[in-house]
């Protein structure tokens, strides 16, 4: 076996054109690398005599909740996706359907080879290691998928964003955040729990509607400066006078909920504050993203987004049972709410760090390839003939409704993780949730957009694309 070429860097820097808005590509590159990072020394793992325990450093250090605020800022990623699919939807000579699926073919490619890869190894792993062990670690293994689905329903919904900010800039921004504060109240000052899985959505749409005032200069200089700090104070309101908690990633001890799962207002304000601050630094971030280690860089992690997305969390649930089976655990102390970080714990970190990243590199660097290749069946091109009227909105219709089906399914299995896989049933609001009932509702969706996005090739061009699936896409085709 042949290890396949590495991701061709060089030549898509190369082939940047001179007018393209850099910007862009260094917010998703720099949002990617701050997950990535933050997931792999912020996690606190200690083994009991029955398995591992997790915490986290928020648990522990309160200055951490106040420094999530610096760190949360995933939600640059959409507000760049937001301003990037509006371009992609304005300049498109492509029925919806059709362009809906080639944003969701290169999306979900990646999902469907770590899914075949991940759900049966996950199952083999959950018979043959005790349960203590597997539950927890695997339970990690799709929590990231969140990301995907609702990403792929923020891209269905493109026209709307699109047509709202035609209407008026505003429009989009103010009518969504009235619903989160809407869903918000239901949630917590009426208690409806299960309604605050709107936010999956609402939230990450509002993020990916600044996208378009980013785009169009209206959060420039002082109006976005204005934008950060408005939003900024309304947090500091909310977290002093209401129930809402200071961390911007996860539930701290002694909270009631967190701010991320489901995204509450005061995500959705940061998200606000996060576009305003990019807009006030957007000169700055432009002369940046145009020196030439700082571009190679941002354009390395963005060929691989996806490939290094998924697969930075099992390469960390790996490491971590492999060090407990070298006796290499970093130390921890036990405190009433479980492992704490112990004598030079934080050493410890770097030097694990330092080797995590090294096998997330050599990974990626095996499995970039199904990102911007082609997947056998799955990938056909985008249909580019438009059928009559009352056909086409029939197909947007399928197009729109397999993305929500993608959606759902994803953020099910992101709740239910892969342990004991087949078998397992969770329980969420009363209702059974499996990973298979999941990976069955992802599979519906994608097949109903590629049946109504995708072009019916003819045997000789499906011949011509499995001969392709062995060669890359380059970047520039993507």
């Amino acid at each position: 076996m042949r290890l396949p070429p590495p991701p061709p860097v060089a030549r898509a820097v190369a082939a940047t054109p001179a007018d393209r808005d850099r910007v862009l590509d260094l917010l998703r590159a720099g949002a990617l690398a701050v997950v990535v990072l933050g997931h792999s020394s912020m996690g606190v793992i200690g083994w009991d005599d029955e398995g591992p325990v997790i915490t986290t450093a928020l648990d522990f250090y309160p200055w951490t909740s106040w420094a999530t605020w610096l760190l949360q800022i995933m939600p640059l990623f959409f507000v760049a996706g937001g301003a990037a699919n509006a371009r992609s939807w304005r300049t498109s000579d492509l029925p919806y359907a059709g362009w809906l699926w080639r944003r969701v073919a290169r999306l979900m490619r990646p999902v469907w080879v770590y899914l075949l890869v991940m759900a049966p190894l996950s199952g083999l792993v959950s018979v043959v290691a005790p349960t203590a062990w597997s539950e927890p670690l695997l339970g990690l293994a799709t929590q990231l998928l969140w990301f995907v689905g609702v990403y792929v329903v923020v891209c269905a919904l493109t026209p709307l964003t699109v047509r709202a900010h035609r209407v008026h800039p505003l429009l989009g921004p103010i009518a969504l955040l009235a619903a989160v504060v809407v869903v918000d109240w239901l949630r917590i000052g009426v208690g409806i729990a299960p309604i605050g899985l709107l936010t999956f959505v609402l939230t990450w749409a509002f993020a990916a509607q600044l996208g378009l005032l980013l785009d169009d200069g209206l959060l420039a200089a002082w109006r976005g400066l204005g934008t950060a700090l408005t939003a900024m104070a309304l947090n500091l309101a909310l977290i002093a006078l209401g129930p809402y908690p200071i961390s911007m990633v996860g539930g701290s001890p002694g909270e009631r909920f967190s701010n991320m799962a489901p995204p509450s207002l005061v995500l959705t304000l940061h998200a606000l504050a996060l576009a305003g601050l990019a807009g006030a630094a957007r000169p700055a971030l432009a002369r940046l993203a145009r020196r030439p280690r700082v571009w190679w860089a941002a354009t390395a992690v963005n060929l691989t987004a996806m490939t290094l997305y998924l697969w930075h969390l099992p390469v960390l649930i790996t490491l971590v049972a492999a060090t407990h089976l070298l006796g290499l655990d970093r130390p921890v102390t036990w405190t009433a709410d479980g492992p704490a970080p112990g004598p030079g714990y934080w050493w410890w970190t770097l030097a694990f760090l330092a080797v995590d990243l090294a096998c997330v590199v050599a990974v990626v660097r095996v499995l970039w390839v199904v990102e911007v290749g082609r997947l056998p069946w799955w990938d056909v091109p985008a249909r580019v003939d438009r059928r009559a009227p009352e056909r086409e909105r029939g197909a947007s219709a399928c197009a729109g409704a397999g993305a929500g089906l993608i959606g759902v399914g994803t953020l099910m299995l992101a709740a239910t993780g892969l342990s004991g896989f087949p078998t397992r049933v969770t329980s969420f609001a009363g209702l059974p949730l499996s990973a298979p009932a999941a990976i069955t509702l992802m599979v519906l969706g994608g097949l109903l957009v590629r049946a109504v996005g995708g072009a019916r090739a003819s045997r000789g061009e499906r011949a011509a694309a499995q001969l392709r699936t062995a060669t890359p896409a380059s970047p520039e085709q993507e």
